[in-house]
């Protein structure tokens, strides 16, 4: 059994500290048996890191997107333009996130959070530079500079990885990276265009997170940037996000597009 006491212990121990400003990519059930659930992993998490620091999960709406691009699971062809026609606009108060587990899910409904305007790709913030960190977050910069992954970076703040090995924030290398065969691709959503729905259209980032583990991988290898430990049973990781962002762009623009990169499938 995890109490929340023991957790926060578990996360002291990893580095975790008051003030800092953290994205947080969690896994409840690698964690073993929480006394209290996600509320006592998000109450773990606010009383260590204060509100002198801050905290940033992402809230993904991603079913809030272009059909023609779902692969889990696809749809057919001939739904398509029914689902755009009737698609429920994005709303940073109720709109559910998806996919992300049941710790940001709470996190979201904590009183004092605030959500950027993202319709797809939101994240939401507590703590000081909730604002700053999820304001301006531009529709045709879903997770680059503009987003609050950019802020994140410029704020020095920290990724806190627990029992996963997800770090969104190598999509901010790929905005920043250069290499071959970089590109953009339409995509779109359902959103509120003064007071009245609209399907919208917009340009962004072709992401292809395919060799995100290699580098990693590499990441943990070669540099002495990475805190871990175990929390309760699951293995986390504690990272500045500078340090992994300037990483896996510098990656990226040495192996994508060579021989012995891996592709993305497509």
């Amino acid at each position: 059994m995890l109490s929340q006491q023991q957790l926060e212990q578990d996360l002291r121990s990893l580095g975790l500290q008051g003030g800092m400003h953290v994205l947080v990519h969690s896994s409840l059930n690698s964690l073993g048996w929480v006394c209290g659930g996600a509320q006592a992993v998000v109450s773990a998490l606010v009383s260590i890191i204060t509100p002198a620091g801050t905290i940033l999960m992402p809230a993904f709406s991603n079913w809030n997107s272009e059909p023609a691009g779902w692969r889990n699971p696809p749809v057919p062809e001939a739904w398509h333009a029914a689902i755009r026609e009737s698609m429920p606009p994005y709303i940073p108060q109720i709109s559910p996130s998806r996919g992300l587990g049941r710790v940001p899910e709470l996190f979201r409904s904590l009183p004092g959070v605030q959500r950027s305007a993202h319709p797809v790709c939101s994240f939401c913030a507590w703590g000081r530079l909730s604002g700053e960190l999820v304001s301006g977050h531009a529709r045709d910069c879903q997770l680059g500079e503009r987003s609050p992954l950019g802020a994140l970076y410029r704020a020095d703040g920290h990724v806190l990885s627990l029992g996963v090995r997800t770090n969104s924030m190598l999509h901010l290398s790929e905005h920043l990276a250069d290499w071959p065969g970089r590109s953009t691709e339409r995509q779109g959503c359902a959103m509120l265009v003064d007071g009245a729905r609209r399907w919208v259209e917009f340009e962004d980032l072709a992401t292809d997170d395919s060799d995100f583990m290699l580098i990693k991988d590499d990441f943990e290898r070669e540099t002495q940037d990475t805190r871990s430990g175990m929390t309760g049973q699951a293995q986390s990781r504690l990272v500045r996000a500078r340090a992994i962002v300037d990483y896996g762009r510098s990656w990226m623009e040495r192996e994508r597009g060579n021989a012995g990169s891996v592709k993305s499938e497509q």
